[in-house]
């Protein structure tokens, strides 16, 4: 078997990664709460980011953006002002 076919396999039977369908709310709900999230850039806008990273220092919890290539480095200088020590961008 080739090693793509694997891969097809396991995301077709579900066993591959799977992203979360949260709403902001949702989010901000679980970071308040001191749950960590990873989140997409892709999915959420800076202005919502700076709040999502808000809760999670209202919660102590970390927030993990992805596809940070998304954003202008001044919008994740400004979500991280909001959460300092609690926003990793990758």
């Amino acid at each position: 078997m080739r090693p793509w076919a694997l891969c097809a396999a396991i995301l077709l039977c579900g066993c591959g990664p799977s992203t979360l369908d949260l709403s902001s709310s949702s989010a901000e709900a679980i970071l308040k709460n001191g749950g960590g999230l990873t989140v997409s850039a892709k999915d959420f806008s800076s202005s919502t980011l700076e709040s999502m990273a808000t809760a999670a220092a209202e919660g102590g919890a970390m927030l993990r953006v992805v596809d940070a290539n998304e954003l202008s480095s001044s919008s994740m200088e400004s979500i991280a002002a909001k959460a300092p020590g609690h926003v990793t961008f990758e």
